[in-house]
């Protein structure tokens, strides 16, 4: 199986990161944190999930939680391969609820998921029998993470299977010694050695030691930039202290104001009571005595006022009275009175 492109949609700290590979050696290099691992995990995660192999009933592994998006729900991605002489699409949502593995072909976009028996625990599809390749043996041989990984029985009898397969193949001898000679002359020949300054190696070696500079120099302006960030951290702690001052001085100055306007305030209060004071002497009683005679000259007058009304009433009863019994008198008169 060779595989040439990887789609991180969603997995880890990537998103919509894709990864083109071509035949022959590929490294992937980077800072601490910077993704390296992910990627190894994602390969590892697209060709078996995250199940914990042999378990009676689906569970995932930790490394599931590990790579798991901190943002968003998606948690997904695709992987392009070929395997004898078909190129294949994996595609895989690594969710819970919802998640899904299906397999197409590349050339011909036919959907080849529901060619294959599914897992009775995973219920997915085993692309480990697909590409010849356990989960067990691939741990142990082509993805080896832990330099003391020792092979367990299982992936053992795999490798030993693998092995005694090519070895009766027509089309290739397994010899470790033969391929280990044949890789120490292509190192020597294509990659060459410490006094082939034209060949890669040293040019690697010479970029290296460039680079080991740039690194110390990068670090020293890295440090510079610590100690302005120290500086700026301390002038904003200054700046908020300042700001605290003037808030604590603005408190006092409207206490101080607020102390004046109560001192006015007394000030006028006592202003007051003088005057009050002064509104006691002869004249302010004068003043006094006349108004109250008013008042009394007021009652009086309304008084009177009332008794006239009432006489006015008493006049007008007294005229009605006077009509009737003039009427009467008319009517008396009209008739004969010792008929009466």
């Amino acid at each position: 199986m060779i595989i040439k492109q990887l789609t991180l949609e969603a997995f880890g700290k990537f998103k919509q990161k894709t990864i083109d590979l071509s035949t022959g050696l590929h490294i992937i290099e980077g800072l601490n944190e910077s993704g390296k691992t992910t990627i190894h995990a994602f390969i590892e995660g697209m060709l078996y999930g995250f199940f914990k192999p042999g378990a009676s009933r689906k569970t995932y592994l930790d490394s599931w939680e590990k790579f798991k998006p901190k943002k968003g729900s998606a948690y997904q991605g695709n992987m392009i391969v070929s395997h004898q002489k078909t190129t294949y699409r994996i595609e895989r949502d690594f969710r819970k609820r919802g998640g899904y593995l299906k397999l197409f072909n590349e050339q011909t976009g036919q959907d080849l998921t529901e060619q294959f028996d599914v897992d009775n625990t995973t219920k997915q599809i085993d692309l480990g029998l697909l590409f010849d390749m356990p989960y067990g043996l691939y741990t142990n041989t082509l993805s080896v993470s832990e330099s003391d990984r020792a092979l367990n029985g299982q992936a053992e009898d795999d490798l030993i299977r693998r092995l005694q397969n090519l070895n009766s193949s027509a089309l290739e001898t397994v010899s470790t010694d033969r391929a280990i000679k044949h890789i120490d002359q292509t190192l020597k020949e294509e990659i060459g050695t410490d006094n082939a300054r034209t060949k890669p190696y040293a040019k690697a070696k010479a970029d290296l030691a460039a680079l080991e500079t740039e690194k110390e120099e990068a670090l020293a302006h890295h440090q510079s930039l610590l100690t302005l960030k120290t500086a700026l951290d301390e002038t904003k702690d200054n700046h908020q202290k300042l700001l605290k001052e003037e808030a604590s001085l603005k408190e006092t100055l409207k206490q101080h104001q607020n102390t004046l306007k109560k001192q006015t305030l007394n000030d006028i209060i006592h202003t007051v009571s003088s005057l009050n004071v002064v509104r006691e002497d002869d004249a302010f009683k004068q003043v006094t005595a006349f108004l109250k005679t008013c008042k009394q000259h007021d009652s009086l007058f309304e008084s009177l006022d009332t008794r006239h009304q009432t006489l006015n009433d008493a006049q007008k009863e007294i005229a009605m009275l006077q009509t009737n019994i003039e009427q009467e008198n008319n009517t008396i008169n009209d008739r004969e009175y010792e008929h009466i």
